[in-house]
């Protein structure tokens, strides 16, 4: 009998012990939930409030980016909505006294719809009038007066299209664009050979299929001193223009686009945008090799050999109507302008 009454004290006691782990093992796990409910709870606040932030400036920044596009698309004319035209501007050294110069003058033309791209070769000595100046004058003048933007103001008028941006490349960025698509390849009809001890300037290029790194594109654009003068450096503009177009539409470096615009847009003076990538980037997308137009602007070097391009107004006109065909108006809208313009008057 006593046997059996200790039997039963001691399994009460096991009872009452377990029932009291129990009890701190809860204890144990209502802290321990709420201390992890107090860290997560202050994680989502900092997380809410970062993306509040983070928010709020990307929406800044992008509100202050539609502001800066209205403003530039106020002075566009409409005949180009269909068209992303960017002026590009290549530098040169330059001398001590006037500090880096207009070198090459081109306007890359992209087609939204259909991707096709087209060059259109400014010479720099091509005689235009500059806003501000009072005499015609070589067009390279403008950057000394007032940089890319009064560049971009006086081709704007000089061709008579909308340039919706400007991107500008010193020598060594060129070079490092074409390293980043690992060479390009061109023809080369006749040995190369300059040396200028005073500049710096060393070119030896030898006739044939050569593949170019950056350096040697540089020296294959600068050497000027064949029998057509400026007018065979126009032409191997056009080659190169051509060359690298080629190779940018290739399927290997269309792969690599995006980093190849983030690597520009980090080392050049652009008004393009992050924004703005993102649509030149889907233009580029769709780029057709066999579509490429690459022009010289219609002219002829000056008689006194000075170098000067004296452009041809009429033929530059019919050339840009050409690229740029004007919207074709139907005939019952033209009907009705007539009809309209008759009862206004």
């Amino acid at each position: 009998m006593g046997i059996a009454r200790d039997n039963i004290r001691r399994k009460r006691a096991m009872k009452r012990q377990r029932r009291i782990k129990m009890f701190f093992r809860l204890l144990a796990g209502m802290v321990v939930g709420s201390i992890v409910i107090a860290i997560l709870g202050w994680i989502s606040i900092q997380i809410y409030g970062w993306g509040s932030e983070f928010y709020a400036n990307q929406k800044e920044i992008y509100d202050g980016y539609l502001q800066r596009k209205a403003l530039r698309q106020a002075s566009y004319d409409t005949r180009f909505d269909g068209y992303t035209n960017v002026l590009l501007v290549g530098l040169d050294e330059g001398r001590e006294d006037s500090g880096p110069q207009a070198d090459s003058i081109v306007v890359m033309s992209m087609e939204k719809e259909s991707g096709k791209v087209r060059f259109i070769i400014v010479p720099r000595y091509t005689v235009t009038m500059i806003p501000g100046r009072p005499n015609p004058e070589a067009l390279n003048n403008a950057y000394f007066y007032g940089g890319v933007k009064l560049i971009q103001q006086s081709v704007a008028n000089l061709l008579g299209i909308t340039l919706h941006h400007y991107a500008v490349l010193s020598p060594a960025v060129l070079a490092e664009i074409v390293d980043s698509i690992d060479g390009i390849d061109i023809y080369v009809e006749n040995d190369m050979n300059y040396e200028d001890a005073e500049g710096d300037l060393h070119i030896h290029i030898n006739k044939g299929l050569q593949h170019m790194d950056g350096q040697m594109a540089q020296l294959y654009l600068r050497y000027r001193n064949d029998e057509l003068g400026s007018v065979g450096r126009l032409y191997r503009h056009q080659l190169f223009l051509k060359a690298l177009y080629e190779k940018v539409a290739s399927p290997d470096v269309l792969a690599k686009l995006p980093q190849i615009i983030e690597l520009v847009n980090s080392k050049i003076e652009s008004t393009a945008e992050v924004y703005d990538t993102a649509e030149i980037v889907s233009v580029l997308s769709k780029i057709d090799t066999s579509e490429l137009v690459a022009v010289t602007v219609p002219g002829q070097l000056a008689a006194d050999g000075s170098g000067a391009w004296i452009y041809d107004k009429g033929k530059t006109d019919e050339k840009i109507n050409e690229l740029f065909p004007p919207p074709v108006v139907p005939e019952q809208e033209k009907k009705d302008e007539k009809k309209e313009g008759w009862f206004n008057w």
